[in-house]
């Protein structure tokens, strides 16, 4: 595979690993079953114990389907939705419940929900559920920019970063990187994922290169960056971004 190739891919990769899913379920044991699945899916999760929780996070997350629990305390499901759809915000709302008669799912589909899953769910036909209406909806990232992450913007179009509005220049390789690390925030990624996400398959070796360009991006989104509070060593490991 020639250098555009891989490039090419490395960035559909991460694209696709960029997907936020916010999984609002007030059983902890379900929440956490539910995510687990997601999060081997590919997927970015969040998640919410209640429907106040969940509107809450979608005002400081760019979110591209809720996967939302009808039977939850206080708020219920189908307000939530409402909501979601009286704010003009554009994801997508897969209702989840054990609730199965048919009036249940046409009162979530009234609502605004664009499908309905039935608990318990096979975990390979709620991750099959959750790409087929991303799909069938809208694909956000091409439309906006991807991430929001503190004083940074990145789009995915363009291939381009932002800090405070100005661009940051950054060369391919460094776009990539920005990418793999913000869509993991809050969580340590090592050097030799990072490494595989930048080069490919065939990164041994590259481990080095990439501090140099860890360093590079530093120069770019760091305020200081002999300081840097962005994007964070984990001796021994690898690099975290710091979370929101």
């Amino acid at each position: 595979m020639n250098a555009a190739g891989a490039t090419g891919e490395a960035i559909q990769a991460a694209k696709e690993s960029l997907r936020t899913i916010l999984a609002v379920e007030d059983d902890p044991l379900v929440r956490t079953l539910i995510m687990g699945t997601l999060v081997k899916g590919q997927f970015h999760v969040l998640e919410a114990g209640t429907g106040e929780a969940a509107l809450a996070l979608l005002e400081s997350w760019s979110i591209d389907l809720v996967l939302l629990d009808i039977k939850l305390p206080g708020m219920d499901g189908f307000e939530v939705c409402r909501r979601i759809r009286a704010s003009g915000r554009a994801m997508a709302v897969i209702m989840l419940s054990s609730l199965g008669a048919r009036m249940d799912i046409l009162r979530g589909l009234t609502v605004g929900a664009d499908d309905y899953i039935v608990k318990p769910f096979d975990p390979e036909e709620l991750v099959a559920r959750v790409k087929a209406v991303l799909r069938r909806t809208h694909d956000k990232h091409d439309k906006e920019p991807l991430i929001r992450f503190k004083n940074l913007e990145i789009e995915f179009r363009s291939q381009k970063g932002f800090k405070n509005g100005k661009d940051l220049n950054l060369t391919t390789k460094e776009f990539i990187l920005l990418v793999g690390l913000c869509s993991h925030s809050g969580r340590v990624v090592s050097r030799a994922e990072l490494s595989s996400q930048v080069w490919g398959e065939h990164h041994y070796g590259s481990e080095k290169r990439l501090d140099v360009y860890i360093q590079r991006l530093r120069q770019k989104v760091e305020d200081n960056p002999a300081e840097p509070t962005l994007i964070r060593t984990v001796r021994g490991y690898g690099y975290i971004v710091a979370p929101r």
